[in-house]
């Protein structure tokens, strides 16, 4: 998903998600989806710095965060 975004995007991506500050209400609630959430927060920065140049986090509220990340190459045309 990662990399389709930094293909098309001309100049950022902006992602808004949780930060690594979790509750215990997140905890669980995650817990009860049996989703990958708690590996794919600890994953999230490493993925997204190998496929954009890059990737910065700005903290927006308690446990939520913005990650600003910049492709490789400035894309020309439309996409």
């Amino acid at each position: 998903m990662y990399a389709e975004m930094s293909r098309i995007t001309r100049h950022f991506v902006i992602i808004n998600d949780y930060n690594e500050k979790r509750s215990l209400l997140v905890n669980i609630a995650e817990w009860l989806e049996g989703g990958d959430y708690f590996n794919f927060i600890k994953k999230a920065q490493d993925e997204m710095k190998e496929v954009f140049d890059e990737v910065r986090i700005v903290n927006v509220g308690s446990r939520a965060a913005c990650n600003i990340c910049r492709p490789f190459a400035e894309k020309k045309g439309p996409c």
